[in-house]
């Protein structure tokens, strides 16, 4: 083999070798070691939550902490393999990213795509995913966080999304890249490359594939909004979950947060606002002429009193409808639908607003902290 030829095999070796490494969505040196993952035996609760499932205790089941690289999927298997089946468990992350095949690698492996039957009823655990306040998850990281659930085999739901953001902590996303060495490539080398990032970022948009209760595609899992704002920033820049809009729009829970001490028609909007328009501009809100509602009437169900907000929905036809809690004094519940000035309902199904819901959708997480 002659000199040229020698350093031209050397160029497609270098490449190969960048592009396992590099293909990822934050840098990684060569001498990384792989995250540290933890399970904590006994873990305290963070916080707790109430959702479809009932009472949720957060805890930090399993830590996995530092460059996500090869490897750390199987790792992180055989950390959950040891929690007993139907188990719930939190995981909780805190790293600035990886490599992003890995990362994808590590949510298909949580949401049952790699090796477990999608109704699995004798062994399957399910992840809920945690970033902790003063944590970060940024790139690979956070592909592995859009894959936090809830398995409930109950009216055949499926997976319910379960994934906590602290206001303290930090959620990032951003495009994946190559890292290369300088030089000429060949067109095979080239048109490789280009069918592996592809492929990469086709397992991405899939991962959302057969996971609906009746085995279609569930589009809060990895949202196609969410795929186009990482590919819209480069590795120089994040995309960060930073306001009350980001986090509802991406089904991101957002704990540690402080509730208003008194309540007015202005919280009242907002768990409108963010129960219903979360993937709506609301730059109207910034507007000074704005202001809150008084279109607020209570309404006697039974023994129940609802609170019926009016102008919402197609041409301000319809009522937002909220109640107080039973279950959480001082709270209010949100019906899940709009509801038409003259309709009749028997049954309303309600969800508990979150803290983070009594605010505007524009309000930056970091403010809300307790």
């Amino acid at each position: 083999m002659n000199c040229y030829h020698s350093q031209v095999a050397k160029r497609v070796k270098q490449f190969f070798f960048f592009l396992i490494l590099g293909l990822s969505i934050n840098f990684t040196s060569v001498g990384a070691n792989a995250a540290e993952i933890k399970v904590v035996k006994n873990a305290p609760t963070i916080q707790k939550t109430q959702g479809i499932e009932g009472s949720l205790s957060i805890k930090c089941d399993i830590r996995l902490s530092g460059t996500i690289l090869p490897g750390d999927r199987d790792r992180l298997k055989e950390a959950v393999s040891k929690f007993p089946a139907f188990s719930k468990i939190g995981l909780c992350l805190n790293s600035e990213g990886g490599i992003f095949d890995e990362g994808i690698r590590i949510a298909e492996f949580l949401l049952g795509k790699a090796d477990r039957t999608l109704y699995d009823n004798i062994t399957y655990r399910s992840v809920y995913t945690v970033v902790e306040s003063g944590k970060k998850c940024f790139s690979a990281c956070a592909i592995a966080f859009m894959a936090g659930h809830i398995f409930v085999t109950d009216e055949n739901l499926g997976y319910l999304i379960f994934r906590y953001l602290h206001v303290n902590g930090q959620l990032g996303f951003h495009s994946p890249y190559l890292i290369i060495g300088d030089g000429e490539y060949n067109k095979e080398t080239v048109v490789n490359a280009h069918k592996k990032a592809t492929a990469s970022l086709r397992k991405l948009g899939n991962l959302r594939e057969g996971l609906s209760g009746d085995g279609s595609a569930s589009p809060n899992v990895m949202p196609q909004s969410l795929i186009n704002q990482m590919l819209n920033h480069s590795p120089e820049e994040l995309y960060f979950i930073d306001t009350v809009q980001k986090a509802n729009k991406y089904h991101v829970e957002l704990i540690g947060v402080a509730k208003p001490r008194k309540l007015n028609r202005c919280h009242y909007d907002n768990i409108c606002y963010n129960s219903h328009y979360n993937d709506r501009d609301n730059s109207f809100l910034n507007s000074s002429t704005h202001k809150c509602s008084k279109a607020w009437r209570p309404v006697h169900r039974g023994r129940q009193k609802l609170l019926y907000g009016a102008n919402h929905g197609g041409e301000g036809a319809y009522n937002c409808v909220l109640k107080w809690s039973k279950r959480k004094r001082g709270h209010l519940e949100y019906y899940t639908e709009l509801v038409g000035r003259k309709e009749k309902i028997e049954s309303y199904g309600f969800l508990l607003a979150p803290n983070s819901f009594y605010y505007s959708p524009l309000t930056k997480i970091k403010t809300l902290a307790r």
